[in-house]
């Protein structure tokens, strides 16, 4: 699966000057080299690698309105620039109050070189005063690889239909087990005892995939994890918890259980490939089925 697919396409059209950004496809970080290293040499010489950056906008800069400085998170050194061809867009989105974690992975010895800086691409979500413009019943927005994420803390009618119709295809339950499942979804979530995060098709952004998660002390039950039946196949539940995963490892949890019905070989195959491992097998379990359970760390 392509993680990173035409993701900064999206954020930094092509302009005359060429973008100098480039992907780490393994730690998923967006990565930046500094320009304007060579007129600071000295600021240049205090920075190490492993320093966390902060970017700074300059909209007085009488050279660039969307000028944006990179400084040391620790003494505010200023020691370089973005690339002016990321700056309109980026800085859009640090005005909209948007999170990013970034980092100095790489120091080169020449000044007109600079360093790469890598930015977690945690980043990318919107801030409270931007979701409320967004979607003022999701709690976070996230936006990954073109793959719309939204952690809701209600249930939004079109999303509700969406999970009704996932769970009631759910033949691995009795009828009047999937309907009794349905309705504690929205009970939990709306009494905030369950995350909701819910996945939009890249093509007319109709919710197409969800989950069920609850957080207690660092570790991540995962309830339900579903998508819906006309487009499964296509690795859509293998990239959303993916990125739930990471969304999770970002917000300091260390470890994720699950559990999945043992006649269900499609989910099966997905946490293997996720690098789940199966810590029990118990036969006549919940609603009579037998379950394999399933943790990870992260």
């Amino acid at each position: 699966m392509e993680l990173i697919k035409n993701l900064f396409n999206l954020f930094f059209p092509p302009t005359k000057v060429k973008p100098i950004i480039t992907y780490d496809v393994k730690t998923k970080w967006v990565v930046f080299e500094s320009v304007g290293t060579f007129y600071r040499k000295e600021e240049y010489k205090k920075i190490e690698e492993g320093d966390k950056v902060i970017f700074f906008q300059e909209p007085n800069n009488p050279h660039d309105k969307n000028a944006i400085a990179l400084r040391r998170k620790s003494d505010g050194i200023h020691f370089g620039y973005v690339n002016r061809s990321s700056t309109e867009k980026l800085n859009s989105y640090l005005t909209a109050g948007h999170k990013y974690d970034a980092t100095v992975k790489e120091k080169s010895k020449s000044f007109k070189i600079g360093c790469k800086i890598h930015v977690d691409l945690l980043w990318c979500y919107t801030s409270t005063g931007m979701k409320r413009t967004v979607d003022n019943q999701a709690r976070e927005h996230y936006f990954y690889n073109g793959m719309n994420i939204k952690l809701f803390k209600t249930v939004p009618d079109n999303v509700s239909e969406m999970i009704r119709e996932i769970l009631m295809k759910a033949y691995d339950y009795p009828e009047d087990i999937r309907r009794k499942e349905i309705d504690e979804i929205h009970f939990n979530v709306e009494r905030e005892d369950g995350d909701l995060y819910v996945a939009y098709d890249k093509k007319d952004n109709e919710p197409n995939a969800f989950c069920v998660c609850q957080t207690v002390g660092g570790v991540t039950w995962l309830y339900w994890i579903g998508v819906l039946e006309g487009q499964r196949g296509q690795g859509i539940a293998t990239e959303f918890l993916e990125h739930i995963l990471h969304i999770l490892k970002v917000s300091k949890n260390h470890k994720v259980w699950a559990d999945s019905v043992q006649s269900n070989t499609v989910i099966y195959k997905v946490f293997k490939k996720m690098g789940f491992t199966v810590f029990a097998a118990v036969n006549n379990f919940w609603h009579n089925q037998d379950y394999f359970l399933w943790s990870k760390d992260i």
